[in-house]
């Protein structure tokens, strides 16, 4: 599927590249007119003035842009002569305003009066796909996504963020032969930080928000924050000359970076006093590695210009109450709900086991049960245990019906145990023997539950042990780097209980207190990633946004969007019982299209 998934991820500049400045945007060429390009209005050079604020955001303020979109990837293996190349261009409306302040829960259930902001975005896109061993394909599609932001009004602190999106492609089949598939999906999201952490500063907030003065002569540096991937790079910012944007008596800020000898980074836009919102903008970057053996290069140039109309450019006519406690319950740092108890191996089950969905079959039970019956598992615990603590990294739950009238039932915990140890370890392994340590040891056990006319008739049974492909001892250990848990932790019974209070979860996984068939509950240490939740990545990419991570998590997925075409899952923090996020995915069933 890597078609799919470099398609899927180029689309994505679409939905947030007019939302905030957070990472790579590439470019070569300029495409456009007069300084910074982009197209659009005339720019004249002016006077002055001789110093500009851009006004502090209102509620009522509104901006509607024209922007297009030009991104190309290329490969070239000089020696067996394979080259790849992918090109995206595409045009759309990109609208955002501030709307009336309302009342939201953070991750906690409490409650805060809030602001929103609303970005919305419409786009028309084609992707051309060409190389060495393939015919040329054109693939055109569309993608619509609307954002709202929730942040405190008391504090300004991040709460709550709503996402819905669709993407079609149309045609996309022929990039893998002579399949005339389309593809589509409706994304739904809703993500939740951590209340209790300050929002990052946007490049743009930095540069010229909280009602900065700037001059001709301004200049300075912008650093991303610390929890940013880019926390080595450094951009440089300056304002380049005073010009007039059509109606707009406007300065031009310039902002470039270079990292290492690979990525050079130019961004312009043009600011006024007239909005909170840029006049105009204009990205671009470019990105390469070049040897004897090979080539590549990543080229994307994006630009947004005020719509056209009278109504492209709206000033609010209400300031915002910064500072309002209204409604506000405060923050904690524990979901008020949890219960949080210490832990060995693995999470405790919790008080709540009878009235659960883990009644009878709960994770320690599982767990004692594969150590009790398991001699493979028993040999890795004793070799391995003298040299550090071993843990229960990940562990999934599901329930599935033997019979049609479900009388029959059998619940499943697939249970990994890894060694934690450091990568200098691993390293030290693999100097030693030439192959990476297989550190991690999997094990499927199971509860059987028969309910016949004389009786229930229960067995526990081990399903899958040493000698399965997919368990016993395989390659891998729990980096330490990625331990960061709290010696008190969310009980299992406690983090289902907590995740059931979201409407949409009982809705769409359980039936009265027991999770459905086909749900899998999980518990992992290595927390939200794709790799623990593959779908996150499609929903990500469609939304154009990142969901919150924690380092150990509880969570469910409902469904796989290559199997059945759609997926429901959500999450909370196994060190806070915080919500995370509530997803659902609905659209094509990949493997139907492309087979497997």
């Amino acid at each position: 599927m890597r078609f799919l998934a470099i398609i899927v991820a180029i689309i994505a500049l679409f939905a947030n590249l007019g939302i905030v400045l957070t990472g790579v945007v590439i470019f070569g060429d300029d495409h456009g007119n007069g300084p910074g390009g982009g197209g659009g209005d005339s720019i004249v050079s002016i006077e002055g003035p001789s110093s500009l604020t851009v006004p502090e955001m209102m509620i009522g303020d509104q901006a509607k842009y024209t922007y297009k979109l030009f991104a190309q990837m290329f490969y070239e293996n000089r020696t067996s002569g394979e080259w790849q190349r992918y090109t995206l261009t595409g045009e759309g409306e990109f609208l955002q305003y501030i709307d009336e302040p309302e009342t939201v829960k953070d991750g906690f259930l409490k409650s805060h009066m809030s602001i929103k902001t609303v970005y919305s975005t419409r786009a028309n896109f084609q992707m051309r796909i060409e190389g060495n061993d393939k015919d040329t394909v054109v693939i055109p599609g569309n993608i619509e996504v609307d954002r709202s932001d929730f942040v405190n009004l008391l504090d300004g602190h991040q709460l709550m963020a709503t996402n819905s999106g669709s993407l079609s492609i149309n045609g996309l089949g022929s990039s893998f032969g002579n399949i005339p598939a389309d593809v589509s999906y409706i994304a739904d999201l809703r993500t939740y930080p951590d209340p209790n952490a300050d929002a990052a500063v946007s490049m743009d907030d930095a540069i010229y928000g909280s009602g900065q003065v700037l001059y001709k002569s301004s200049k300075g540096q912008y650093i991303p924050p610390a929890s940013s991937q880019e926390t080595s790079w450094i951009y440089d910012w300056q304002v380049d000359g005073a010009y007039r944007v059509g109606e707009h008596d406007t300065y031009l800020i310039n902002v470039t970076t270079r990292f290492w000898d690979f990525f050079n980074f130019e961004r312009s836009i043009y600011v006024s006093g007239d909005s909170p919102f840029y006049i105009k903008g204009n990205t671009r970057s470019n990105t390469s590695f070049s040897d004897e053996d090979e080539t590549f290069y990543i080229v994307l140039e994006f630009g947004m210009d005020l719509y056209p109309g009278d109504r492209s450019l709206i000033r609010g006519d209400r300031a915002i109450s910064w500072g309002d406690a209204s409604n506000d319950e405060g923050y904690v740092d524990r979901h008020g709900g949890g219960e949080f108890a210490e832990w060995d191996i693995a999470p405790r089950d919790g008080s709540a086991v009878d009235r659960s969905s883990f009644s009878g079959w709960t994770l320690n039970q599982a767990m004692d049960f594969a150590l009790d019956r398991s001699v493979e598992l028993n040999a890795f615990m004793d070799e391995y245990g003298s040299k550090g603590s071993i843990v229960i990294e990940d562990s999934v739950f599901n329930i599935s019906k033997e019979d049609r009238l479900g009388r029959n039932t059998t619940q499943w915990w697939n249970l990994t145990f890894s060694l934690v140890a450091s990568g200098e370890e691993a390293r030290d392994h693999y100097r030693e023997t030439e192959e990476w340590p297989e550190w991690r040891y999997r094990i499927l056990v199971a509860r059987s539950v028969d309910q016949k006319l004389s009786g229930s008739v229960v067995s526990t049974f081990i399903s899958r042990d040493e000698g399965d492909e997919r368990h016993g001892r395989t390659r891998g250990y729990l980096d330490i780097d990625s331990m960061n848990l709290d010696r008190e932790i969310l009980t299992l019974t406690a983090s289902e209980r907590i995740i059931k209070l979201d409407a949409d979860v009982r809705a769409n996984a359980y039936t009265g207190n027991t999770l459905n068939e086909g749900v899998k509950y999980y518990y992992g240490i290595v927390g939200i990633s794709r790799n623990a939740i593959p779908s996150l990545a499609l929903v990500e990419q469609i939304l154009g946004i990142t969901t919150p991570g924690a380092d150990n998590a509880f969570g469910m997925q409902y469904g796989e969007v290559w199997t059945t075409g759609s997926t429901f899952s959500a999450a909370v923090d196994a060190n806070t019982g915080q919500l995370l996020y509530v997803t659902s995915v609905e659209g094509s069933q990949l493997a139907a299209v492309f087979g497997g």
